[in-house]
């Protein structure tokens, strides 16, 4: 990776991105299909799944990138720290009420006579709010923050964040169990 220039680490950053967000995409569908399906002990697992994934993202992103955001003289309109870090933030509240949903819908389904599917269309709203920030957030990093950091990144950090995508993208295609 060393004789890479700025213009092919900006495109094996990117690629190892997208690979990373279309691995989270995938394990959010997966727990949306299990929802459909009414299994939710799956659903539930994965999005334990999605959640521990996209932590392990977001983490190792704002571990190589915020502070040079941050730094940065001029960073592309919409690719600053100010930016950026929030959204990882919201992410992970997200998640979070996503998971609450799920719990609640889990327990209630166990109830007899439960109206579960009623119910189950009620809480799709916090999951999808999930999947409406993460695409748009992926498309913020894709078109915006990787190409920056492409060009500011040495090659040692930019191997470092492209293990940590690459461990995220293994981590949810080993989650992933089509219905």
């Amino acid at each position: 990776m060393s004789d890479m220039t700025s213009e092919n680490l900006g495109a094996a950053l990117v690629a190892c991105h997208d690979r990373a967000h279309a691995a989270l995409e995938a394990t959010f569908f997966g727990a949306l299909e299990a929802l459909t399906a009414l299994d939710l002990g799956r659903a539930v697992s994965q999005w334990e799944t999605l959640m521990a994934a996209t932590a392990s993202h977001l983490d190792a992103e704002d571990a190589a990138l915020l502070d040079l955001l941050d730094d940065a003289q001029a960073p592309p309109r919409g690719a600053s720290a100010r930016i950026v870090a929030p959204e990882h933030s919201r992410l992970g509240e997200l998640l979070a009420a996503g998971q609450a949903a799920l719990g609640a819908l889990h327990a209630f389904a166990e109830a007899p006579g439960s109206p579960v599917r009623r119910v189950m269309v009620r809480r799709l709203e916090p999951l999808l709010r999930v999947h409406h920030l993460l695409t748009h957030h992926h498309v913020r990093e894709r078109e915006l923050v990787y190409p920056f950091a492409a060009r500011r990144l040495t090659a040692a950090e930019a191997a470092r964040l492209m293990r940590v995508l690459e461990a995220t993208t293994a981590a949810c295609e080993a989650a992933i169990a089509p219905i």
